[in-house]
């Protein structure tokens, strides 16, 4: 039993001083170069994900400025022409107590005030979003 009792304690004296073993000096430089390699390499992909996400969210505030300004300029157009449409319908109905020529003289008036309203609504949209 003496035997066996030395045995297991020369076997545990032997993994513990294997356990307490220090790594050469050589060893730790290669593990710590390493470890900063693999540091910056950790560093850059999280660099390169941050860069892309920023120029995917740059990109969708852009299309949606982009939007904001179709949609001004779609509105504005469609209030500008609302407005030449009611003008255009009290100058159709005043002349209705002319007769022949002079009635169908400011008929046609208003016809080109309304088309030239038309176009320069048009024209003010396409300045305002030039990009369609």
């Amino acid at each position: 039993m003496l035997k066996k009792s030395a045995a297991i304690l020369t076997v545990a004296l032997v993994l513990a001083a294997a356990g307490c073993a220090r790594e050469s000096a050589a060893k730790t430089e290669a593990d710590v170069t390493n470890a900063a390699a693999e540091g910056a390499q950790d560093v850059a992909a999280v660099q390169t994900d941050a860069t892309k996400t920023m120029a995917d969210a740059q990109m969708d505030l852009s299309k949606t400025q982009d939007e904001v300004a179709r949609k001004a300029a779609d509105t504005a157009r469609d209030a500008a022409i609302a407005e030449s449409d009611a003008a255009h319908k009290i100058a159709v109905e005043q002349p209705e107590s002319l007769q022949g020529t002079a009635r169908s003289e400011c008929k046609k008036r208003a016809d080109v005030t309304l088309a030239d309203a038309k176009a320069r609504a048009d024209e003010a949209r396409t300045a305002a979003y030039p990009n369609g």
